[in-house]
């Protein structure tokens, strides 16, 4: 069963790109995270883990939010900003139910380095988007950054392995989202999205498993 999941995550992907890249009709990319969690919960079951709520919550609202930016109105790109936005959230609650962050010079190395690429992006962005979704924007910006960030941080609560999943899988997601707002307010035609937000879910998901 793992096997089968796993082929057809990778064909559903596969196809999606391929939508995505000529121009059709992208029927496959609703179906991703359902795929994702399907593989969650018999992983879970077979590894006799824990099931996370947290971590299906925040795969539900990933999936909200692939549905709702397929359409180009404005009203549903808001929507699903919003949708990825209480997933990040979720990631977070989820993170700190394992840990809470010390002031430490870790930390503050931490928070600076992501201050900084966030500053950075904001700089960049920022004036390309529409006054409407701004504050959304920059909202968005700092909860993903501090999803990544108390990501990064779980490297003394939790085993390495699953440590370096989760971590590796938030950078992916920054990059991901910061390559969806230059499609959306800068340049239509820029390609890596879709690369990088199936593994970064994906690995999301497989860092959880194996808390």
């Amino acid at each position: 069963m793992t096997i089968i999941l796993s082929i057809a995550l990778l064909l559903l992907w596969f196809f999606d790109l391929y939508a995505k890249y000529n121009g059709h009709k992208r029927y496959t990319k609703p179906l991703l995270l359902p795929c994702i969690i399907l593989l969650y919960l018999w992983l879970s079951y077979t590894m006799h883990k824990q099931i996370h709520i947290l971590e299906i919550i925040a795969l539900l609202l990933g999936w909200a939010g692939d549905v709702l930016l397929l359409s180009k109105k404005d009203s549903f790109l808001l929507a699903g900003l919003l949708s990825f936005l209480a997933g990040h959230v979720v990631y977070l609650v989820l993170f700190f139910s394992f840990y809470l962050p010390t002031f430490s010079f870790t930390t503050i190395c931490a928070v600076v380095l992501y201050g900084i690429y966030g500053w950075i992006l904001y700089k960049r962005i920022v004036p390309h988007v529409p006054h409407i979704f701004q504050i959304p924007v920059i909202v968005y910006l700092f909860v993903i950054l501090s999803m990544s960030c108390a990501a990064g941080l779980l490297y003394q609560n939790v085993h390495f392995l699953s440590w370096l999943l989760i971590w590796s899988g938030s950078l992916l997601f920054v990059a991901s989202d910061t390559l969806v707002a230059i499609e959306k307010f800068m340049n239509p035609d820029i390609h890596g999205v879709m690369e990088l937000y199936v593994p970064a879910q994906v690995l999301l998901m497989a860092g959880v498993l194996i808390f």
